[in-house]
């Protein structure tokens, strides 16, 4: 079992013992509830960026959203990733559902923003249930009129922000396969849950959405953009979540 696998285990065993609360959620309505470490809190007005980021994102007509922000905790390190493989972030959801830890966790996506670098690899971390993503720093730059209505160039900003979508589309069950690459006007274009593997990968599975298609970089003269939407496939499958799992 990879270290990915054991976590994802550990992120649905965590939410078993909450007996009663799982049953009583069809998926109408999904909780997807933020916290910032001490880092990131120093970023005046990224709470208010996360949320509407959050909001816009997970937009759809099959649901209602509910984003809330949980505060300031600190998990000892600002690496996105290290909260995760280590079970710091994990296990202080855990403890807040046992009501050991002031975190205060909510059933379907429990996000934590770091200030760790987009340079380290992976900026994130998400399991069901969980998700961890650096990048406070560029998330407080993004500017979201228009940026869903056409895929906008590579920055950090956009990076950060189709990071966000990505974990929180993990913690929902999504997987790479439900992204995907295509080409717009002379660019190559990625959607969330494949982002940048789309061009580090030699050959993309091929169950990919749309198809198999060659990864690897973008053709000679072809921009690399990124798309802040899920694509049709990412869409389809958030329509079968029941409030525990994908359909």
């Amino acid at each position: 079992m990879n270290r990915r696998t054991a976590l994802g285990a550990l992120g649905t065993a965590i939410f078993v013992p909450v007996v009663g609360y799982s049953s009583a959620r069809d998926g109408s309505t999904v909780s997807v509830r933020f916290w910032l470490t001490p880092g990131a809190a120093r970023y005046t007005g990224l709470e208010g960026c996360v949320r509407r980021l959050l909001r816009r994102g997970l937009a759809f007509d099959h649901w209602t959203v509910e984003v809330t922000a949980g505060g300031v905790v600190d998990i000892g390190t600002e690496s996105a990733a290290e909260t995760m493989r280590s079970g710091r972030w994990p296990g202080a959801v855990g403890a807040g559902i046992a009501g050991v830890r002031d975190v205060d966790p909510v059933w379907d996506v429990n996000l934590l923003v770091t200030d760790g670098s987009l340079a380290d690899s992976p900026s994130g971390y998400g399991v069901p249930h969980v998700a961890a993503v650096g990048g406070a720093s560029a998330l407080t730059t993004v500017e979201l009129d228009g940026s869903f209505d056409e895929p906008v160039p590579i920055t950090d900003a956009t990076f950060a922000s189709q990071l966000v979508l990505h974990e929180v589309g993990h913690a929902f069950g999504l997987s790479h396969e439900d992204g995907s690459r295509y080409e717009r006007s002379g660019s190559s274009v990625v959607t969330p849950m494949l982002s940048l593997y789309g061009w580090r990968r030699e050959q993309l599975p091929e169950s990919t959405c749309g198809g198999p298609v060659t990864s690897g970089p973008p053709a000679e003269g072809k921009d690399r953009q990124l798309d802040l939407t899920f694509s049709d496939c990412a869409r389809r499958s958030l329509r079968t979540y029941d409030g525990n799992h994908l359909g």
